[in-house]
């Protein structure tokens, strides 16, 4: 890996802080029980956090954080590490609201975030409201409300080009290199003009991808509607880029994301051997950890 991850005070710079993309739905409960009643607060993120326990496994990291016994019950949760918590918040008319950015992490997480809300929308009987821009809510891509992939992709474009442009505007007028990376409260020692998601991008790059979005599109670890390799590989190398230390592991937080990457890692290389792996930091978390694997070898030679 080209850079390290560090703790800072956060910066509040546009430039280093671009604005994102996302969501903001609303959804009313119905009545429950017997005697039909609306549910508190607690018990409708109660619902909601053991349904996501089932549903989101799969992409969920770490235990959520959850308010209870207030008049607005708040449970955050991470869905990847390239994109902030998302936010689910009850109030006592048992109305839910969910707030979420997704551009950093790509379209492939928008769509997989706007089909989970639709079916926790099933599964624990809530139904959405329409998008009303009077009130800020509703998808600002369109897609939750269309269906249509495109609308994601499309917006989560504009998103890039102008961050983009920005950053190269920043870098011509002398400014130092620009984080693309949302991870609030953490900045990132690096060679290059821009940090994203996936590691530091130098000038040359940048100046290609403002005008190439199949260039752009390279900062994103989540662009396709799929988990497939190359989702697991790019979720391994946000994680390598942004949480790991690269030292001996010093806390249980410290060991534990280390074992993600290498079980994402792992899990990658049989759907897609032909696959970049990073094999040099991958022998590197190897032996941080002392994990055996039937793969050192191997590891160890590419």
């Amino acid at each position: 890996m080209a850079a390290r991850a560090g703790s800072a005070p956060p910066e509040s710079s546009l430039e280093e802080r671009p604005l994102s993309v996302g969501l903001r739905i609303v959804g009313q409960a119905a009545k429950r029980g017997l005697i039909p009643r609306l549910p508190s607060a607690d018990a409708l993120l109660g619902e909601v956090e053991r349904w996501l326990g089932m549903e989101a496994r799969e992409t969920a990291t770490g235990a959520p954080w959850v308010a209870f016994g207030t008049p607005l019950a708040t449970l955050r949760t991470s869905l990847h590490p390239a994109a902030t918590d998302v936010e689910f918040i009850a109030d006592e008319a048992a109305r839910l609201t969910v707030t979420a950015t997704t551009a950093e992490a790509g379209p492939g997480y928008h769509t997989y975030l706007c089909q989970l809300l639709k079916r926790l929308g099933t599964d624990v009987n809530i139904e959405w409201e329409p998008a009303d821009a009077s009130v800020g809510t509703g998808d600002e891509t369109g897609y939750f409300e269309s269906g249509r992939r495109s609308d994601a992709e499309t917006a989560l474009l504009f998103w890039l080009r102008d961050n983009l442009q920005a950053a190269c505007d920043a870098r011509e007028r002398g400014k130092p290199p620009v984080q693309l990376v949302a991870v609030p409260g953490h900045r990132f020692t690096f060679e290059g003009a821009i940090a994203t998601a996936l590691g530091p991008r130098d000038d040359d790059w940048l100046k290609t991808a403002v005008n190439d979005p199949r260039v752009a599109a390279d900062v994103w670890p989540w662009i396709a509607d799929a988990m497939d390799a190359r989702y697991l590989l790019n979720r391994a190398l946000v994680l390598m880029w942004t949480r790991v230390r690269w030292r001996a592991p010093g806390t249980d937080e410290e060991r534990e994301t280390i074992e993600e990457v290498l079980r994402l890692l792992r899990k990658a290389f049989p759907f897609d051997p032909d696959l970049a792996y990073p094999w040099r930091e991958w022998h590197e978390l190897l032996e941080l950890s002392g994990a055996v694997d039937p793969m050192a070898e191997r590891i160890a030679k590419e």
